[in-house]
């Protein structure tokens, strides 16, 4: 099924290095259910680390199963990858509301997360649209009636990424708030955007603006902000007001 992560352990501490692996989620979320030797043996290996196998007996849904794979695979690949970074980013079957596979980026440096977060919106918001555009495809081949407009795009409903999108901005606020220290102590902002993209689904330019809004809001504080800038720079203190807990 794959090589042993032990296996590749020596490549994938190699300090200069990154990874993108495709977890086949559809494939391997059907095998976990299954007893056949060789398949609970590839997936021991994929997978060597967690109790993952205990944790599917119970549970109910396909997305607690997810949760469970996934968790499981990132967490195996961050202790032999000694890894900074890893985000998950899901890719849905065309034409349904279920994942095919996700996609594991493994990275030891602060831009790498930084980009792979702006890849990843952008590559959520394509996805949308083609899915839209698919379901309406199939939707009239299914009833046999013709378009009313002039392309597939103006029938096309609403896309399905705004919601997931603003649901992880509001959470990215909340985790801004949850990282910084309480004054007088405090994080250098550097040292703070880069653990909130490691959480989230948000690009870093609007981190930066949840972080100025948080400060207005006399939420954040930063005793270094220069009255010049709209945004915090990566030398900025930065502290949770002791009205903000």
């Amino acid at each position: 099924m794959a090589d042993s992560l032990n296996k590749l352990q020596p490549l994938l501490a190699r300090e200069k290095s990154e990874v993108i692996f495709n977890f086949m989620f559809e494939f391997i979320n059907r095998a976990a259910s299954m007893k056949d030797e060789k398949l609970v043996s590839g997936l021991n290996e994929l997978m060597p680390l967690g109790d993952w196998r205990e944790k599917l007996e119970g549970a109910t849904t396909s997305e607690e199963r997810k949760t469970i794979l996934t968790d499981a695979f990132s967490k195996s690949l961050l202790q032999l990858g000694q890894y900074k970074h890893i985000c998950e980013t899901p890719i849905l079957r065309p034409s349904k509301d279920r994942p095919l596979y996700s996609l594991f980026y493994a990275t030891r440096h602060d831009t790498g997360i930084e980009v792979f977060r702006d890849c990843q919106v952008r590559a959520l918001e394509a996805q949308s649209k083609t899915r839209a555009v698919t379901k309406l495809g199939d939707t009239e081949k299914k009833t046999g009636q013709a378009e009313f407009f002039h392309s597939l795009h103006d029938m096309a409903p609403e896309d399905d990424i705004s919601p997931l999108l603003e649901a992880e901005r509001n959470a990215a606020g909340h985790t801004l708030l949850a990282l910084t220290p309480i004054q007088p102590s405090s994080i250098l902002y550097k040292d703070l955007w880069p653990q909130v993209l490691a959480r989230h689904i948000i690009r870093r330019p609007d981190v930066n603006k949840l972080a100025a809004a948080l400060r207005a809001d006399g939420r954040l504080l930063f005793p270094d902000w220069e009255k010049q800038k709209q945004v915090p720079q990566p030398n900025y203190r930065v502290q949770r007001a002791s009205s903000a807990e």
